[in-house]
């Protein structure tokens, strides 16, 4: 990854591309996460310098041959580094069609709407996940949303909606103790106590 940021400071683009295919030929496939990180850089590199077509066939190749979550993950957030944003809300709306049953891909969409200020659409995804979880998975989807609405929304939402799971689930000791700590991050010390 070094050698081939060399490459692109002195703008061999190409350079830089054999030494990511060279880097994908020599890694084992056993070194998940070398992999994973050379695909991100590669990806990164068509993000600046290829075309469209050249990102997603990039893509492609990746999500063949590297966990398609995490590469999905990661090009979402390459996206919306660069200020591609609609780019980076189509990756998003594939992620939570493909991988909709894990909490995460629901999670790192509402914090891309809630980093960029759109507030109604992370709120809506709230919805959308619950429609799409296990239903095991409800109340830790709700307490994540409410520490999301704590950290980038309104806080009284927030303090809300962890009123409301604490009505209907007094006894989860961790929720309490996440609705405090949160409480005290924030400087709500009287609604803590």
């Amino acid at each position: 990854i070094q050698y081939m940021a060399f490459h692109l400071q002195s703008a061999q683009i190409d350079k830089a591309r054999e030494i990511a295919a060279r880097a994908l030929k020599t890694i084992s496939y056993k070194d998940e996460n070398e992999r994973l990180n050379v695909w991100v850089a590669l990806l990164n590199l068509e993000n600046m310098y290829g075309t469209e077509s050249v990102v997603e066939e990039t893509l492609n190749k990746a999500t063949q041959n590297c966990d398609s979550f995490k590469v999905h993950v990661h090009m979402a957030e390459i996206y919306a580094r660069s200020g591609k944003m609609q780019e980076a809300e189509a990756m998003y709306i594939k992620m939570s069609r493909k991988f909709g049953r894990q909490q995460e891909s629901w999670i790192k969409y509402a914090v891309f709407h809630y980093k960029s200020g759109n507030f109604e659409a992370a709120r809506k995804l709230l919805i959308k996940s619950l429609n799409s979880l296990d239903k095991v998975e409800h109340v830790e989807m709700v307490n994540k949303f409410a520490q999301l609405e704590f950290k980038y929304g309104d806080a009284e939402r927030a303090k809300t909606m962890y009123d409301s799971l604490l009505f209907t689930y007094p006894n989860r000791t961790d929720i309490w103790s996440v609705y405090i700590d949160m409480l005290v991050k924030y400087n709500k010390y009287d609604d803590a106590r």
